[in-house]
């Protein structure tokens, strides 16, 4: 059974691709050949303002350069959500834009399951820096097949 999927690629340099950018690749290959529907988000290419007050957040509108990625949101059956870890953390880019949390954990707590994104899983990949070619392809492999099943 076919799944709509939602790749939100939190990496907040878009002047070059990154692995972040290639694992999310390696997945919507591996989903769409599957014949799942696919739909993505580049954060690093949205513009949008910072909340700045409680009023802000409580009776402020939803800015238009957002309102694509709130009915995409609500389109998606599967949120895939890929970002670097920054100092052991997603980089600010992530909480301050759709999320407000500010860790991975207040991410999945406080956000996505108060409002029932259930299950939420992770799959961490640590010391990119200094990955070899060979176990970057394992992981890229890994994604695919994460896609083909809509994982």
């Amino acid at each position: 059974m076919s799944k709509r999927l939602l790749l939100i690629q939190a990496h907040p340099d878009a002047s070059e691709p990154h692995l972040c950018h290639a694992l999310a690749s390696s997945y919507a290959q591996g989903a769409q050949g599957a014949g799942h529907a696919v739909r993505h988000i580049k954060l690093a290419e949205l513009d949008f303002p910072l909340l700045r007050s409680q009023q802000a957040w409580q009776k402020g509108t939803i800015p238009d350069s957002l309102k694509p990625a709130q009915e995409d949101i609500a389109w998606a059956e599967h949120i895939l959500l890929f970002f670097p870890l920054w100092l052991g953390d997603m980089p600010a880019l992530v909480y301050r834009w759709y999320f407000r949390a500010h860790s991975v954990k207040s991410l999945e707590r406080n956000i996505l399951g108060f409002v029932g994104i259930a299950p939420v899983n992770e799959t961490l990949i640590g010391l990119t820096g200094d990955m070899k070619a060979a176990d970057a392809a394992k992981w890229l492999a890994k994604l695919k097949r994460l896609g083909e099943r809509a994982e």
